[in-house]
């Protein structure tokens, strides 16, 4: 080596130094840190809502929803369908706006949490539904969260950000073969959120508490519209 070239001295960068560039700035979504967060992982946390209007409700998944809804908007708007059908919401969450506003209420949607996915994966996925939920709350919707889980190695985040006596919206859609694995987390849930009340998309398992209510969300198609006929009443609870 050439002694007369020196190696480079180690540079001290302080943190408040460092500035994004300018096309960054300007993008709105950036940081997406703009709600209270559950630590340390930056959770967003949602607010209770404690009325759910049952009254001639319908069920409606996201991919059905449309611009000026002449169908009829007193329905409850799920995520219960393939994830690549609802990525648009956390991507352009400003799309969507008008369209979810019309929607007596909204749950926030079901990204995917699958125990070969990565740790790292279902964390996004988890943080993802949380800032939807926060994002439709500022704005003034009647939001709901859904809640779901893997395996043990899921149940330090996924039940974050979401207030005890809360009611929360779960699927058994596609568990019948993960039976165990699936009450494993519906009752960590139970002991975490204590929700108030746990709507229930397809057929809960007989093990399920009775303070479940089941959702057959498969009679609410686009042929035939229909509301829930066991439930009549507002529930403010």
């Amino acid at each position: 080596m050439d002694a007369s070239i020196a190696a480079p001295s180690a540079i001290s960068i302080n943190a408040t130094m460092v500035r994004r560039p300018s096309c960054i700035q300007q993008m709105p979504y950036f940081t997406r840190n703009f709600y209270p967060m559950v630590m340390p992982w930056g959770i967003p946390k949602l607010k209770r809502n404690r009325t759910l209007e049952f009254s001639n409700l319908g069920v409606m998944p996201f991919d059905e929803t449309r611009q000026c809804d002449t169908r009829g908007t007193q329905k409850i708007v799920h995520f219960f369908i393939s994830d690549d059908k609802f990525e648009s919401v956390y991507l352009k969450p400003e799309n969507c706006i008008e369209k979810l506003a019309q929607y007596t209420h909204i749950l926030t949607p079901d990204f995917s949490l699958y125990s070969d996915m990565p740790l790292s994966v279902q964390l996004f996925n988890t943080f993802r539904n949380r800032w939807c939920g926060a994002f439709w709350q500022e704005l003034g919707f009647s939001v709901f969260p859904t809640i779901s889980w893997s395996n043990r190695d899921s149940f330090d985040f996924c039940f974050l950000g979401i207030p005890q006596k809360s009611i929360v919206a779960i699927s058994t859609l596609g568990c019948k073969h993960y039976k165990e694995a699936f009450l494993l987390g519906y009752r960590e849930m139970l002991k975490k959120i204590k929700p108030e009340l746990v709507l229930c998309f397809d057929k809960p398992f007989p093990e399920m508490e009775k303070d479940t209510i089941f959702i057959d969300y498969k009679r609410f198609s686009k042929k035939e519209e229909k509301s829930w006929e066991d439930v009549d009443q507002n529930l403010d609870l």
